[in-house]
């Protein structure tokens, strides 16, 4: 846990420091929820709106809140959708968030 802990810290310092960056956005919304899904919903999913806003062409951050939007039972059809759509391969990728 130390590990996801450490690493949370350096991407929300590297958010500081370049705010326009989607990947940083995506990777820190999949990391929250990696490391504690029930407590960092939230922020995982505002983290990769953020990164979508930033990149509307950011295919994984679409298949990470499709997959996020799933895990919770909320609508999640839209995002795969979209992700496939940008990105077909990522519909042959398993089900991991950081694939």
């Amino acid at each position: 846990l130390y590990k996801y802990e450490k690493a949370i810290k350096y991407t929300k310092r590297a958010i500081t420091l370049n705010p326009q960056n989607a990947d940083t956005y995506y990777n820190l919304g999949v990391m929250l929820y990696d490391y504690n899904k029930k407590d960092n919903y939230a922020s995982s999913v505002l983290n990769l709106k953020k990164a979508i806003e930033l990149d509307p062409k950011h295919a994984r951050a679409y298949k990470a809140l499709g997959m996020i939007f799933h895990d919770n039972g909320k609508p999640f059809q839209y995002y795969l959708n979209k992700a496939y759509e940008l990105d077909p391969t990522l519909k042959n990728s398993n089900r991991s968030l950081l694939k």
